[in-house]
């Protein structure tokens, strides 16, 4: 066992396992970045979490809008009711990215609020996250995955094609996506 000792709070390492004493919160040990840990999001993580999206889609001109396709990261519980959102965190639980499956219909779940801060991008934080997304889905037994995107999400777009989503023809129910992916589990 490891244990870290803070201010507050305080948390124990068990099994690569992170548990927080004060908010009982399950942070998973990240193997191939160490100091990097994953959990279910909540709606206090809200702000954080909106902070890094608009900031990444800010810094690519695209448009944020809180009505609409952003509505869900006012209310995560809500729009993510199986727990299907997830955060990336530090050691002391600083948000540094998030990654969330939202259910289509019960074969289909598309891919939403993949962003990371810009201090852990190109270190295949990406190409992990996809994998997970991808072994969870299927274990929520879903058949097919789907995402929207923006054509200027360059780098984002050669991810999904190099994890084998294919564009497809269709239309984006977001105004600020212009490219519709998906991939057969």
């Amino acid at each position: 066992m490891r244990s870290k000792s803070t201010k507050e709070p305080t948390f124990v390492v068990i099994n690569e396992v992170l548990f927080f004493n004060f908010i009982n919160t399950i942070m998973n040990h990240i193997d191939v970045h160490p100091g990097l840990y994953y959990r279910k999001a909540t709606n206090t993580d809200g702000e954080s979490i909106r902070k890094i999206v608009f900031s990444a889609l800010a810094s690519y001109g695209l448009v944020i809008d809180p009505a609409a396709t952003d509505v869900d990261l006012f209310d995560i519980e809500k729009y993510y009711p199986e727990d299907t959102f997830w955060t990336l965190v530090d050691a002391e639980d600083n948000i540094l990215g998030s990654f969330a499956l939202y259910r289509i219909d019960q074969s289909k779940a598309e891919i939403r609020k993949m962003y990371f801060d810009p201090s852990i991008r190109g270190k295949g934080l990406g190409t992990w996250a996809m994998q997970f997304l991808m072994k969870k889905a299927k274990a929520l037994g879903y058949q097919t995955l789907t995402l929207e995107t923006a054509s200027v999400l360059k780098e984002a777009i050669s991810l999904y094609t190099k994890m084998g989503f294919q564009t497809i023809p269709g239309s984006c129910h977001s105004h600020r996506c212009d490219v519709v992916m998906e991939k057969r589990l």
